[in-house]
């Protein structure tokens, strides 16, 4: 009755209600592991949900990039979902081969689904816009400093979008956003790429002529200056979380080489001081302490095993030790991220998790 496929077939109709609510048909699907069939009809019901959030929010976001465990799902979905989805109902369900499929109707809050889609984006994602601006005012979105930036980025684990892949939408925004500090358009633009934070700014090139002070040489010399910003949630406002400056100076035998030897110094040096405060800011601003138990055990070994499992669990900051069998952790993600690392490796199973805490027992 149906083929298996990648992940979720959504199928829409929308048809507005008393409550302003729309329609939405979708059908999710999970892969049946060791004969588990009521896991996987979890699974494949969450990925229904989402597929319904998502087109109602008309934001994309696949459940499996973010967490691949049946139990840790539902708990994302009680979690995120509370009070978009108004309701909903299995409409048709089964299995082909090793999958579950299920296909239900709900009834979605568009705006509630919109908030609540941006609202999820990881507090490691970045979407970075940093062009530079010649002194004839072209500008050059994909440049060495800002590949430079967004590949320093990307190496320290965070999620990293180049916004400038919007083209001109992205270069008006901007420009609005550094006249006038009006970060609406921004935010829009960093909730299509599903980033918490957006690091902008823009390289102002000057031409430094030929004349070095003290006599004139036969090759050109150029200058940028870039005041950057990241642009964040503070108080439920988005904001400017940090802030800073960096410059640069190049020459060549031209104006262009010189504006791209003034661009590639400033790939090898000032971008590793800009991605160094970046990652500081959104790590640090974000973090906040897991309790994570090992239930039932008290084996010294297991115990310093899970402590090791903990500290290399990608963006932990720091791994504090609490009691026989339990550690503090510092993480600026959500708690259920944490615990579908842990889990990956079938080591441990999650029996109870909340915001602040993750009860482990070993497999």
């Amino acid at each position: 009755m149906l083929k298996k496929i990648a992940h979720v077939l959504i199928l829409v109709v929308f048809c507005v209600s008393p409550a302003s609510a729309v329609t939405v048909e979708a059908l999710g699907e999970a892969e049946i592991v060791r004969g588990d069939v009521p896991s996987a009809k979890n699974m494949a019901v969450s990925r229904a949900k989402w597929a319904a959030l998502e087109q109602a929010s008309g934001v994309k976001i696949k459940l499996d990039t973010i967490i691949s465990n049946a139990q840790l799902a539902e708990e994302a979905v009680k979690s995120e979902l509370t009070g978009t989805v108004e309701s909903f109902s299995i409409t048709d369900e089964g299995k082909d081969g090793n999958i579950y499929w299920v296909s239900i109707k709900a009834e979605i809050t568009p705006d509630g689904a919109k908030n609540l889609v941006n609202g999820f984006s990881k507090n490691t994602s970045v979407a970075v816009l940093l062009p530079a601006v010649l002194p004839s005012g072209e500008i050059l979105y994909g440049q060495p400093f800002s590949e430079a930036v967004i590949k320093g980025l990307t190496e320290k684990g965070f999620e990293v979008t180049d916004a400038a892949s919007a083209g001109g939408n992205a270069g008006a925004a901007l420009d609005k956003a550094l006249r006038s500090g009006d970060y609406s358009a921004l935010k829009e633009l960093s909730g299509k790429y599903m980033a918490s934070t957006m690091l902008i700014g823009r390289i102002n090139v000057f031409s430094k002529g030929n004349d070095v002070g003290y006599a004139k040489v036969n090759f050109s010399i150029m200058s940028g200056e870039l005041d950057w910003k990241l642009i964040g949630s503070s108080g439920g406002a988005d904001a400017v979380i940090a802030s800073g400056s960096l410059t640069g100076r190049g020459q060549g035998a031209t104006e262009t080489d010189a504006v791209y030897g003034m661009l590639k110094g400033m790939s090898k040096n000032a971008s590793v001081k800009l991605v160094s405060a970046v990652s500081q800011k959104i790590l640090g601003d974000n973090a906040k302490t897991v309790r994570v138990a090992l239930k039932g055990d008290n084996d010294p070994r297991l115990f310093r095993e899970l402590r090791d499992d903990i500290k290399n669990v990608p963006f932990v900051l720091d791994v504090k030790e609490q009691g026989l069998n339990a550690v503090l952790a510092d993480y600026p993600e959500k708690t259920y991220y944490l615990a579908s690392f842990l889990t990956r490796n079938g080591k441990y199973k999650v029996t109870r998790m909340d915001e602040d805490e993750i009860i482990l027992e070993r497999r």
